[in-house]
C-alpha cells in the first residue's frame, strides 16, 4: 500500500509539472496530452468525486492505492506513458529546454541511475504483470465480470476509473498467459462489445482483437478436448464444453462453477480446497450447526498473570482442530512502529522451492519479508509467548510481515514445511508447531483467512490475531489446518505471521485422551 500511495503522490507531482510544461512543448505534445487525459479520466476524477473531501496528498494517494482499477491504470501509465517521457526528458534537446522541468528531470534520472525512489522500484512491466494478476484473481474468486471492472469499483469515490478497450485487451492477453482460458475469452469478447458501444474509443481496433479472440477460443477448445486427462486446474480454468464466437453466456458453464456446485461447501478432511475457498472468501461459512452451536466467546485470565487484570478476549472458531481468534492484542504503538522496521525488507513473498516471480504469483502475491531481531520484534515475540503459552527459542522461524493490496492473495496451503507426516524428517530446529497470525490493518472489503476444511474464516479485524496448532504432540500434522488468504477487493491488509517451532514446545501440550497427543 505504501508503494502505491507513494506512486500516487509522485504522480500528482508529475501531473502538475507536465501540465505546466505543456505550454512550452510542441513536438512532445501528443505524448503528454495522452498522459494528462488518462490521469484526469481516472485518478483525478476519482479524487474530485471522493465521498469525503481529501485535504492532503497522502489521503489522495491512499484513495488511489486502495482501488484495484485506479491503481492498475496508474501502473499502466507508468509503464507505457511515463517511461516514454522519462526517455524523452533525458535527451539533449529536452535538457536544453526550460528550467521549470529540472525537478522532473532529476526525478527520472534518479530512477534511471538507482532503479529505486525512496526504496520503491520505479514501476515496470513486473508491476503491470502483478496488477493484471490481481484483477484476474478477484475475478476468479469473487466472480466480478469484465464489465464491472471496466466501470471501476466505486468505493470511497463515485468514480472508480474506466478502462479503455486496449486495457481490457491487455488483461485478456494476461489471462491467456496465466492459462485462465475462460477469462481470456470473456475479456476479449467484452473488448469487441466496447468497440461496438463506443465509437470514440480508438485505443485498439477490431482487426487487432478478432484474430486474437479466435486464437484464444482455439486454445481453449484444444484444452477442453483433453477430456478426462485434463488437470484439475485446466478444468477449473475452462468452460465445461467447447465454446464458439457469440455463444450465449447461459450456454457456457464454467468448470470452476461446476466444480463448486459438485464439491463446494463440504466439511471435513478430503473436502475440495479450491471450491471451499471460493465459498469462504465470498462470506459463506458451512461449519455444521451442531458444531457451530458449541463454539463460545470468553475472557481468558489464567494463561498469564497479565490477564488477571486485563483479560484476553477470545472467540473460538473451531474445536477440532483448535482455532481461536484473540482480540485487542496489538495496540496502536505496535502497529505504527512496525512501518519503520519493515520498510527495507518488503518484497514479493517467496514460495517453497519456487524462485521465479511469475511462478510464485500462481500461489502467493503478497509483499513481505522477515523482520530483523530488534527491540520491536523482541517485544512482539514476548507478546506471542504470553498469548500462546508457548516458547520462542533461538531457532524460531522469525516474525514475518506480509501486506496484501488489491487482488493480492495466498492460495490454500498448510504451514508445516514437510510433505511427510512426522517431525523427525525435518533437519532443522523443528517443524512449525503452531501459527499466530496478527492483523495490523484491515481492508474495507475482502482479505479473510479461510480454513477450507472446517468451513470457517478468520476476519481481518485490526489488532486481533488468529491462533491454531499445526501439529499433534507426537509430531504428526493435524487435519483441518488448510487455510488461505482471500484477495483484498478494496484497501489493504497487513499481517504478522509468528510461526512457533516444535522442538522447544513438545512438552508444553496438555494431557489428552487422543493417541496422537
Amino acid at each position: 500500500m505504501e508503494k502505491y500511495t507513494y506512486w500516487a503522490n509522485r504522480e500528482e507531482h508529475i501531473y502538475l509539472l507536465l501540465g505546466h510544461r505543456l505550454k512550452y512543448l510542441h513536438d512532445e505534445m501528443q505524448l503528454i496530452e495522452k498522459y494528462l487525459k488518462d490521469y484526469e479520466e481516472s485518478s483525478l476524477k476519482a479524487i474530485e468525486n471522493a465521498i469525503k473531501p481529501l485535504a492532503t496528498s497522502e489521503e489522495r494517494g491512499k484513495l488511489i492505492g486502495a482501488s484495484a482499477i485506479l491503481s492498475h491504470l496508474m501502473t499502466h501509465r507508468y509503464v507505457f506513458i511515463v517511461d516514454g517521457l522519462r526517455k524523452l526528458m533525458s535527451s539533449k534537446q529536452y535538457r536544453d529546454s526550460q528550467e521549470n522541468v529540472k525537478s522532473a528531470l532529476d526525478l527520472t534520472n534518479e530512477a534511471e541511475k538507482n532503479g529505486k525512489i525512496n526504496g520503491y522500484k520505479w514501476p515496470n512491466e513486473d508491476d503491470l504483470f502483478m496488477s493484471h494478476t490481481a484483477i484476474l484473481h478477484m475475478q476468479e474468486i469473487y466472480g466480478f465480470t469484465a464489465r464491472q471492472f471496466y466501470k471501476g469499483l466505486t468505493i470511497e469515490t463515485s468514480f472508480g476509473g474506466v478502462l479503455k478497450a486496449s486495457h481490457c485487451a491487455n488483461i485478456g492477453q494476461a489471462a491467456l498467459t496465466r492459462e485462465y482460458y475462460y477469462m481470456a475469452v470473456e475479456w476479449l469478447e467484452f473488448v469487441l462489445e466496447l468497440l461496438n458501444e463506443d465509437e470514440t474509443d480508438n485505443s485498439i481496433s477490431k482487426d487487432e482483437v478478432e484474430p486474437l479472440l479466435e486464437t484464444v477460443i482455439k486454445i481453449h477448445n484444444d484444452v477442453n478436448h483433453l477430456g478426462e486427462t485434463m488437470s484439475h486446474e485446466q478444468f477449473s480454468n475452462t468452460y465445461a464444453d467447447v465454446t464458439y464466437r457469440n455463444q450465449p453466456s447461459k450456454e457456457r458453464i464454467k468448470g470452476r462453477h461446476l466444480n463448486y456446485a459438485l464439491h463446494g461447501k463440504t466439511y471435513g478432511n478430503g473436502s475440495d480446497w479450491d471450491a471451499n475457498n471460493i465459498a469462504l472468501c465470498s462470506g459463506q461459512e458451512f461449519q455444521p450447526i451442531e458444531i457451530r452451536s458449541k463454539m463460545k466467546c470468553f475472557f481468558e485470565r489464567q494463561l498469564h498473570p497479565y490477564f488477571i487484570l486485563n483479560p484476553l478476549k477470545v472467540e473460538q472458531l473451531s474445536e477440532y482442530p483448535l482455532i481461536l481468534q484473540l482480540y485487542d492484542v496489538l495496540n496502536s504503538k505496535d502497529i505504527e512502529e512496525h512501518y519503520d522496521v519493515r520498510r527495507p525488507f518488503m518484497q514479493i513473498a517467496g514460495f517453497l522451492n519456487v524462485t521465479d516471480v511469475r511462478l510464485v504469483t500462481r500461489y502467493r502475491t503478497a509483499a513481505g519479508g522477515s523482520l530483523p531481531s530488534v527491540p520491536f520484534t523482541e517485544r512482539i515475540h514476548k507478546k506471542s509467548e504470553m498469548l500462546t503459552g508457548l516458547a520462542l527459542g533461538k531457532e524460531y522461524d522469525g516474525l514475518l510481515v506480509a501486506e496484501y493490496t488489491y487482488g493480492r492473495y495466498y492460495s490454500p496451503h498448510k504451514d508445516p514445511l514437510s510433505a511427510s507426516q512426522t517431525v523427525n524428517d525435518i533437519d532443522i530446529a523443528g517443524e512449525r508447531l503452531a501459527t499466530l497470525l496478527y492483523y495490523l490493518h484491515e481492508p474495507e472489503i475482502g482479505g479473510y483467512t479461510p480454513f477450507t476444511e472446517v468451513g470457517i474464516a478468520g476476519k481481518p479485524v485490526k489488532g486481533s490475531a488468529v491462533f491454531w496448532f499445526n501439529m499433534h504432540r507426537n509430531g504428526t500434522i493435524k487435519e483441518g489446518i488448510t487455510h488461505s488468504a482471500c484477495p483484498v477487493v478494496h484497501g489493504h491488509k497487513i499481517v504478522f505471521n509468528q510461526r512457533i517451532q516444535y522442538f522447544q514446545n513438545f512438552q508444553k501440550f496438555g494431557c489428552s485422551l487422543n493417541q496422537l497427543d
